[in-house]
């Protein structure tokens, strides 16, 4: 009985911590050397997922506490319809973004500097500090971002807010009339 008792106090301790710590969340993007890193640290524990592109394949690994879990090499999938209900859901605290990236033409480079609002619009909290080469002789792009993340609140959003599923009924045409 009393087993019960504390796995219950456990589990309700680590409920409260995940509404009221937020989780600190790191990603490190580098286009010249084809790397994607994202670091995610709660309570006292650091999880890190590594994305590197070496020739055709990519290699995907996941540390914990700095040690290697699991690592695989991905194939390209076919691009889709992308859903930014994901990125919506997540209750984003605290978040700033330092970018600097660079096209080989100017109008390009300009034209991407409309990107931010983008951003802004999915997550409103963030602040932005933009970095364009208008003179840059190749494409690059370095993002670091840094930002706090309730995961509580988070998982709640993804719970409730679940995209709606398509119907399946026939509701019949104008041509039906």
């Amino acid at each position: 009985m009393y087993i019960f008792f504390f796995i219950l106090l456990l589990i309700s301790v680590f409920l409260i911590a995940s509404f009221t710590e937020p989780a600190r969340v790191v990603l490190n993007l580098d286009t010249d050397e084809n790397k994607l890193l994202i670091r995610g640290s709660w309570l006292i524990q650091t999880v890190s997922v590594q994305f590197l592109k070496k020739g055709p394949c990519q290699n995907f690994s996941v540390f914990f506490s700095d040690n290697r879990v699991a690592s695989w090499d991905l194939k390209s999938k076919p691009k889709g319809k992308r859903n930014f209900f994901h990125i919506r859901g997540l209750s984003v605290e605290q978040a700033c973004c330092n970018a600097a990236y660079g096209f080989r033409t100017p109008f390009l480079t300009g034209i991407s500097s409309g990107f931010s609002l983008f951003i802004q619009s999915i997550v409103p909290n963030i602040s932005i500090d933009m970095a364009p080469d208008f003179f840059s002789d190749h494409a690059y792009l370095v993002v670091k971002a840094e930002a706090k993340l309730n995961l509580g609140k988070t998982f709640v959003n993804f719970i409730l807010k679940r995209p709606a599923k398509r119907s399946e009924k026939y509701y019949g045409s104008i041509g039906d009339i």
